[in-house]
């Protein structure tokens, strides 16, 4: 099923090219992973570089964080697809000129059992409702790449409002009730989904960077690990500041 399709756009973001008597003359292109990933740079910056004199250093990132390297002055040009925002970062002086290049498409693709029943359909706006309205559960990029801003408008555009867990919690009760959430969440996720991927390669995007783990490496290295380094520091904070909590408390019901 075809999500949407948008332009993937190149935003000339103040290009500064160092003095001809410099060894090495360079551009930084802050490019979305997509098309870093696609291989296109691959061919075409060598092209480019024996054609101009000039090297080229390509910095993958999601749409969100290539434009906030564009707006801190890192990066010659931005190479993103997520037009509302190319305009209002040209718009806000951020950029020189908006160019069309090309067009790529989003897919909405899900399991084999199909809990939405929206295999082969034509309406992206009304698989998004059928979602909504079977309580399948929906795994959302959440990294401001130019995909999640897809995404979100899609939801938008289906009148169909996502949930939110904003992190303004000031006491105990409210962080109960995240993770009350959180728990409700993950119980809508089926053990179908998860037996048979310790062996599936997952790609995460850790800060600026992307990362690929096997689904056995990341539970135990990463996720796992990052879990305990948290309740083990909230633990920590809590007895500092005074709560009275203990080893039972930090152990959950026995």
């Amino acid at each position: 099923m075809e999500m949407i399709r948008q332009g993937l756009l190149v935003l000339a973001a103040g290009m500064v090219v160092l003095p001809v008597h410099a060894q090495q003359r360079y551009i930084t292109v802050a490019s979305t992973t997509s098309t870093e990933q696609s291989g296109l740079f691959k061919n075409l910056l060598p092209i480019f570089e024996n054609k101009t004199g000039i090297r080229v250093r390509v910095v993958a990132l999601g749409t969100g964080q290539a434009l906030d390297m564009g707006k801190r002055g890192d990066a010659d040009v931005v190479f993103v697809h997520a037009r509302p925002l190319e305009e209002k970062f040209v718009a806000a002086g951020f950029g020189v000129k908006r160019f069309e290049v090309m067009y790529n498409d989003f897919v909405l693709i899900g399991p084999k059992s199909d809990p939405a029943k929206v295999a082969g359909g034509k309406d992206v706006l009304q698989a998004f409702r059928e979602v909504k309205a079977a309580q399948a559960p929906f795994v959302s990029r959440g990294d401001k790449s130019g995909t999640h801003f897809a995404e979100l408008e899609i939801w938008k555009l289906a009148g169909v409002d996502i949930p939110k867990l904003p992190e303004s919690e000031t006491s105990i009760d409210e962080l109960k009730a995240r993770i009350a959430a959180a728990i409700a969440f993950l119980n809508t996720i089926k053990p179908a989904q998860i037996d048979g991927t310790e062996d599936k390669t997952v790609t995460m995007q850790l800060g600026p960077n992307q990362r690929e783990f096997k689904g056995q490496a990341l539970l135990l290295g990463h996720s796992l690990p990052n879990f305990f380094f948290h309740a083990t520091t909230a633990y920590n904070l809590l007895r500092q500041y005074g709560v009275e909590i203990g080893k039972r408390d930090f152990m959950g019901p026995r």
